[in-house]
């Protein structure tokens, strides 16, 4: 190739930081579809109830099912799984909400949520 080992050198890495960038290139952009990850996946936030500074609450819709999940300042956990057919108003609304803040207990507020909606 080249004479100068310098050069050699440097020509060599040129071409493998291009193959590297290449390569970078192509898998950031197959990647979601690899994982089956596309944007028409069927995801919605339907409500969200802030708990403390960086603890909160959501309701979400993914692929027809409902998941409430809560949500901390270092995880996320599923809590449980509601029922699709259930409507909004059966979910912590201004009421529910008044009632756990005056019995200052979050279970029981998770508990009346979950028994409204098994009735």
């Amino acid at each position: 190739m080249l004479e100068d080992p310098l050069a050699n050198a440097s020509l060599t890495l040129a071409i493998s930081i291009a193959v590297l960038g290449l390569i970078l290139f192509l898998v950031k952009k197959y990647t979601p579809k690899l994982r089956g990850i596309t944007p028409t996946t069927d995801f919605k936030i339907e409500a969200r109830l802030p708990l403390a500074h960086k603890s909160s609450l959501f309701i979400v819709s993914v692929e027809g099912r409902r998941l409430l999940i809560g949500s901390g300042e270092s995880s996320v956990n599923l809590i449980g799984e509601l029922e699709t057919g259930c409507e909004n108003n059966n979910f912590p609304d201004a009421q529910n909400l008044a009632l756990a803040k005056e019995e200052k207990s979050f279970s029981s507020f998770l508990k009346q949520s979950f028994s409204q909606q098994k009735a």
